[in-house]
């Protein structure tokens, strides 16, 4: 069973690392949470900690003081994610700061390790933020960018917590081998539409969900994919470069477009 650590900072979106964490107990991992003690202001750790069934981490030391925990945490971990993540947290973890368990914890694992931003959109857009995070991929950490919105200061733009499919989507980048990296994949979906009329239209009952499972495979496992797609009613695989079409003569034409560049189709 893969070891997954959730890491929880102080932001208001923390109250929806609760699903979060519901999926990946669905999806048969450990899951172990370490909370900032800002994030306590946020949500219960005892919420938290009745979905995972076993106490949240939140400081270093047991209470006779002598155990530190940071690293049997760390060497355990699959897959360390942080979600959400402050500006200041990833300050901190940009410039090595280790001044709680959280970023202790997450500077000392060697694992495949994921940070989730959400705060104010004049906070994301700060050049020291921004400096920060492109400091973060260069240690090997990956983002999930945070979607563009009406936050909760009452600001719109981008710094809302990614959608949790988007970050579940991440998580299983992160624990699967890369086969397929640096590979290109093109895979095509979905049914076409043929136009009768303005109102009218011939089509098929292809649902577009097996291409979009191998697109969302493929990901996974490290290739660059494209996926050209027909209507459908999916949302579209995280990661994945989506051209949409309508009619098999686009189909067609995307297809020729695109095939000389790719290592599979």
């Amino acid at each position: 069973m893969k070891t997954i650590i959730v890491g929880v900072s102080g932001s208001i979106a923390a109250y929806k690392v609760c699903e979060l964490v519901r999926t990946l107990k669905k999806n048969d991992y450990d899951v172990e949470v370490i909370m900032t003690h800002n994030a306590t202001k946020f949500i219960s750790p005892l919420t938290l900690g009745a979905l995972i069934n076993k106490p949240v981490l939140i400081d270093d030391f047991d209470k006779e003081g002598y155990k530190i925990k940071h690293i049997s945490y760390a060497k355990k971990a699959d897959c360390f994610v942080i979600v959400p993540a402050t500006a200041n947290i990833i300050g901190k973890i940009a410039n090595g700061i280790c001044d709680d368990v959280l970023t202790s914890t997450f500077i000392a694992a060697t694992c495949p390790k994921l940070i989730a931003p959400a705060m104010n959109v004049n906070m994301y857009d700060n050049l020291a933020t921004q400096r920060n995070i492109e400091r973060c991929k260069t240690y090997g950490i990956k983002f999930v960018e945070p979607g563009y919105g009406l936050l909760a200061c009452g600001d719109t733009g981008r710094g809302k917590l990614a959608d949790l499919n988007q970050i579940m989507a991440m998580i299983e980048y992160c624990l699967c081998n890369k086969p397929l990296k640096n590979k290109r994949v093109l895979i095509t979906a979905g049914p076409t539409q043929e136009a009768i009329d303005p109102v009218r239209y011939i089509t098929n009952h292809s649902s577009g969900k097996m291409g979009y499972a191998l697109a969302k495979r493929a990901f996974e496992l490290g290739a660059k994919v494209t996926l050209i797609t027909g209507p459908t009613n999916l949302d579209f695989p995280y990661g994945v470069k989506v051209i949409q079409i309508k009619s098999a003569s686009e189909m067609f034409e995307a297809v020729k477009s695109k095939y000389q560049k790719q290592d599979y189709i």
